[in-house]
């Protein structure tokens, strides 16, 4: 294990929530390099580091997790040691969806069906690169919603995943933050039933397109609003609220009429004190980070909904990570489904019921004026807060 220094940026860090006693202060983990078993042990992972051992290029963290090297081994690092599940691997990235106990992963070229702890190849109708999106409504239920580029060649990259249910008319906000692949002709949304009984495409839209979408979901059913809406500048919020679109310019935050999810709908809605960094909806409203606090703008009529303090940690610019229940340990039990915020405090919870947790006492503290986003990793035994600190 080594120190690592914050400012690089790009770096990845691993912090355990109950961290070894042992541990000097600020001393930390690199994700690539291993992690801490439940009996608080350090195990290295030599197969993945970039340190003597094959370059690491792609990792997909889901019910397992799962490293692709540069030699073409496809590693399952939630086993001790690193366990490799296939060799002679060609692709360059992982994609992968679960389904009950089993994986369906790509890395661009195979596709692979992992079960029982093996990795078999797994074949379908390679996808076809017109679109034809699937007319009529989508029942209630729950769906598994992904979003991936088609490349010129008709294979399919950079999947990132949602889960969604549908119960009664509301809006999703899907964000295809991930960079546009080299030779991307357009990007595929799909929705497929989570026990993979159907899968619906939805529409798509060019490469060149800005990378906000809204799902709207009507009395007629679900459909991909893919018109041409005008770019969103870097650095400001994207949210959805409701059929609401939400978008914060600065200290200004704006919102659309209900199912009118268009930035040309858009009216000033609130002026904050201080520039909005964050936004995320939850069964109690609108939550608004900003870099002097977190606020949850909350009611039943946006126009007229009171704003209420949820805590005064200024929330740094990120985007929020969300966590089902016990997916991520606190104290003596688990935190209820959520968000998590980087905050200049350290890291904020806040439960869909609005109620707002700091968490400096389990989890890093991140420097301040960095720029950090997180993600939840889960081992057996118990959880890991995995995180990337940007300059």
């Amino acid at each position: 294990m080594r120190r690592t220094d914050p400012r690089i940026a790009g770096w990845r860090g691993a912090h355990n929530v109950l961290p070894p006693d042992d541990l000097p202060e600020g001393y930390v983990a690199d994700a690539l390099d291993g992690f801490f078993d439940v009996a608080r042990v350090f195990e290295a992972l030599p197969a993945t580091t970039d340190r003597g051992g094959p370059d690491l290029i792609a990792v997909w963290r889901g019910p397992l997790q799962l490293a692709l090297s540069a030699d073409g081994t496809l590693y399952r690092l939630d086993h001790l040691p690193a366990e490799p599940l296939r060799t002679g691997l060609t692709g360059d990235w992982l994609a992968a969806v679960a389904v009950g106990p089993s994986v369906y992963l790509s890395d661009g070229r195979d596709l692979l069906l992992i079960e029982d702890g093996a990795a078999r190849p797994w074949t379908v109708p390679a996808p076809q690169p017109q679109v034809s999106p699937i007319d009529g409504a989508i029942s209630p239920g729950q769906y598994q919603l992904a979003v991936t580029w088609v490349l010129d060649d008709g294979r399919e990259s950079g999947c990132e995943p949602l889960v969604l249910t549908l119960a009664q008319p509301s809006g999703l906000l899907l964000r295809h933050g991930a960079p546009v692949p080299e030779g991307a002709a357009y990007a595929r949304v799909y929705a497929t039933a989570t026990d993979g009984t159907a899968l619906y495409q939805r529409g798509a839209w060019a490469a060149d397109r800005p990378e906000y979408r809204l799902l709207a979901l009507g009395e007629a059913g679900a459909t991909l609003d893919t018109g041409g809406y005008d770019a969103i500048p870097p650095g400001q919020c994207v949210g959805a609220w409701g059929a609401r679109l939400a978008v914060a310019v600065g200290a200004d935050l704006y919102l659309s009429p209900p199912y009118l999810p268009h930035l040309a709908d858009l009216a000033l809605t609130y002026r904050m004190e201080h520039p909005i960094t964050a936004l995320w909806d939850c069964d109690a409203g609108l939550v608004v980070g900003t870099t002097a606090g977190l606020f949850l703008l909350s009611g039943q009529d946006a126009s007229a909904a009171p704003l209420l303090t949820l805590s005064r940690c200024g929330v740094l610019l990120q985007n929020p990570t969300p966590i089902d229940a016990q997916q991520l340990r606190y104290g003596d039990g688990w935190l209820p489904v959520g968000v998590l915020l980087v905050s200049r405090a350290g890291v904020l919870h806040v439960a869909d019921s609005g109620q707002a947790t700091l968490l400096t006492a389990d989890v890093y503290q991140f420097p301040t004026g960095e720029r950090a986003t997180g993600a939840v990793m889960p081992f057996p035994g118990g959880s890991q807060f995995l995180f990337t600190i940007e300059e």
